[in-house]
């Protein structure tokens, strides 16, 4: 009994009165996380990428993955026959499924983008933090963030904490000052176009006639947040949707020229087929849709070189059982990968770029529609597939057309020999090489492609009077 005198005496001291709530708030934090682990069900996807004995850290696996992402979905899906996988990525842990289920879970409810979307917001971070802490129970109270104004959240990080961040971060400071300046910038722009429009508006209140409705991107935010009942900066929208914008459809742009420059053989007959086009029917839509080769030429480079080897993201609201059995446990990060694009049983020779790819596709019977570039499907993810697609695809795609026609038309491209033009792949993100030498000069015009801007202006001109009722 003698070996247990000072074990006796430690818990004694531990659950003494002055130790008491502390051992209270220990003790019901382990039974409510217990809980809380033994009511949720457990993924039945395996995790492909674990931590190994004894490792508590998971930089080195996130270091692995950064480096070989798209290797390491094709071992996942090798390993577990082509069904779904959790993978530990840069950003958690995801569920990676099939291209398989890409018509499944396209309008799945329970499955949401938003949410998704906003997933690495720091509004959503609080949330989940607030959640897996049971900060809505009492005596838990100090886990929830969310339950703080984030009015006042905000003045502490603006005015308290950043007066004891070290003068070596002013380097940071400064690109954000730059930032801050575009910004600025961006206002003197857009506000007296706002305010203009309301002064319009409330003198044709005044006169009780109704405004007309403007079609653009400033009245679309305008309309949405007045729909959705919430607040929205103007100007940080539109810089945020210029953002999501160019990215995108500048570097599929980039990656086209590299991969036409690479392929000379294929400018002659785009040459061909864009004079024809333009010189029958000038600068419009139904020009644009006969440019069937250089449609296929953009999506066969989309093809090799997604702007990510996954797509569909979602998160799911509730428990999911997929028709497969597949069982995803609520708040689960899915993704679907986009590795039928290289799929040999689909595409002959995959690792090849093929600029007739599409072209070809289109004259076989109920592919005409399948192969363009803007459609979407299970084997062609790049631009999203379902209700959430990338909505501006129709948009970009006619823009990349547009620049390629002038380009094609008005120079001559090379590729310096001996560079390296591969892209840059990083996570699950693949970027066209911003930095790959290119040889460009002046051509002598064939068609005046100057004279054809004016005509389009004149149909764009009518499809404003169309949508206003004035000139």
């Amino acid at each position: 009994m003698a070996t247990l005198e000072p074990t006796t005496s430690y818990i004694a001291e531990l659950i003494s009165t002055s130790n008491l709530p502390s051992v209270t708030f220990v003790v019901t934090a382990l039974t409510l996380a217990v809980f809380y682990t033994l009511q949720r069900r457990k993924s039945t996807v395996p995790l492909i990428n674990p931590k190994r004995w004894f490792e508590f850290s998971d930089y080195r696996i996130k270091q692995e993955f950064v480096h070989n992402a798209i290797p390491l979905v094709k071992q996942g899906f090798a390993a577990t026959g082509n069904k779904p996988f959790r993978i530990l990525a840069d950003s958690g842990e995801l569920t990676v499924l099939p291209p398989d289920v890409a018509n499944e879970i396209k309008s799945n409810d329970h499955m949401s983008f938003e949410l998704s979307t906003a997933k690495n917001n720091c509004e959503s971070d609080t949330v989940t933090i607030a959640k897996q802490f049971f900060g809505h129970l009492p005596g838990f109270e100090v886990f929830n963030a969310t339950g703080m104004n984030m009015k006042v959240s905000k003045s502490i990080v603006q005015r308290q904490l950043t007066t004891h961040l070290s003068k070596e971060c002013q380097i940071f400071w400064m690109s954000l000052s730059a930032s801050r300046a575009e910004i600025v910038r961006a206002r003197t722009v857009i506000e007296p176009i706002l305010k203009r429009r309301a002064e319009q508006k409330a003198a044709l209140a005044a006169q009780g006639k109704k405004a007309p409705e403007i079609n653009d991107a400033i009245e679309w935010f305008t309309s949405a947040t007045t729909i959705e009942g919430f607040t929205l900066d103007p100007v940080i929208a539109q810089l945020g949707l210029s953002l999501a914008a160019i990215h995108t459809t500048s570097d599929l742009s980039t990656q086209v020229i590299l991969d036409i420059a690479s392929h000379p053989e294929i400018i002659e007959p785009l040459r061909k087929e864009i004079i024809e086009s333009l010189s029958e029917g000038g600068w419009k839509k139904n020009s644009l849709y006969k440019l069937k080769l250089l449609d296929s030429v953009i999506k066969e480079s989309q093809r090799m070189k997604p702007v990510a080897s996954i797509s569909m993201n979602r998160l799911t609201t509730t428990n999911v059982s997929l028709s497969d059995g597949t069982f995803i446990p609520r708040n689960t990060a899915t993704a679907v990968s986009s590795h039928r694009m290289w799929d040999p049983s689909i595409h002959t020779n995959p690792d090849q770029w093929d600029g007739y790819r599409f072209y070809n596709k289109r004259q076989e019977p109920g592919q005409e529609n399948l192969s363009q570039l803007v459609s979407t499907s299970p084997d062609h993810l790049a631009f999203g597939h379902g209700q959430h697609a990338c909505p501006g695809r129709f948009f970009a795609a006619n823009e990349i057309k547009v620049f390629l026609c002038h380009l094609l038309l008005k120079y001559d491209l090379k590729i310096v020999e001996g560079s390296m033009i591969k892209p840059f792949p990083y996570s699950f993100s693949m970027n066209a090489n911003p930095f790959a030498p290119l040889m460009i000069r002046r051509r002598e015009d064939v068609i005046d492609l100057d004279a054809l801007d004016a005509n389009f202006e004149e149909e764009l001109l009518e499809a404003e009077i169309e949508i206003h009722g004035t000139a």
